[in-house]
């Protein structure tokens, strides 16, 4: 179903996934990409963990463009994303008619800005937003989870 195609550019192994065939054939498309651009956070020694970080070889658009190609009408797209580049998903999410559902906001400690945003979009869908709770991940000390995130780990 997919094809994996590399190639050398400066050294470095650049890997592409092409999907063949699939246009309009999934109901669901769940991804965590790349968060940071590519010229901003901690760099890492490990070239994979440099691709799986910054947007060296997929962008947002790219992602979002595929997950609009790869759904059936009235697919869902699960995405989870910096709260600090909301902004940015919503517009380019807009631009291929993928209307958010429900998005929740994951926050490291009940007093602490979000710092992850999990989004719920579906393909053509209509403009009917629900905006839920925040998810608290751990409890004051900061080592140990919440009661919610400990059911989850169950």
């Amino acid at each position: 179903m997919f094809r994996s195609n590399s190639s050398q550019d400066q050294g470095r192994r650049w890997t592409r996934l092409a999907a063949v065939g699939c246009t309009g054939s999934f109901a669901h498309v769940l991804c965590n990409p790349s968060y940071r651009t590519r010229a901003s956070g901690r760099s890492s020694m490990s070239m994979e963990k440099v691709i799986a970080w910054h947007e060296l070889t997929c962008e947002l658009r790219d992602v979002v463009r595929a997950a609009d190609h790869l759904l059936v009408p009235r697919g869902a797209l699960f995405m989870v994303y910096p709260a600090s580049r909301f902004g940015e998903l919503t517009s380019v999410r807009r631009l291929h008619r993928l209307e958010p559902r429900t998005v929740r906001c994951v926050h490291p400690l009940a007093d602490r800005p979000a710092k992850l945003v999990l989004l719920h979009a579906v393909k053509a869908g209509r403009a009917d937003l629900t905006v839920l709770p925040p998810l608290v991940l751990h409890r004051d000390d900061e080592h140990a989870f919440t009661d919610e995130v400990n059911a989850m780990l169950m």
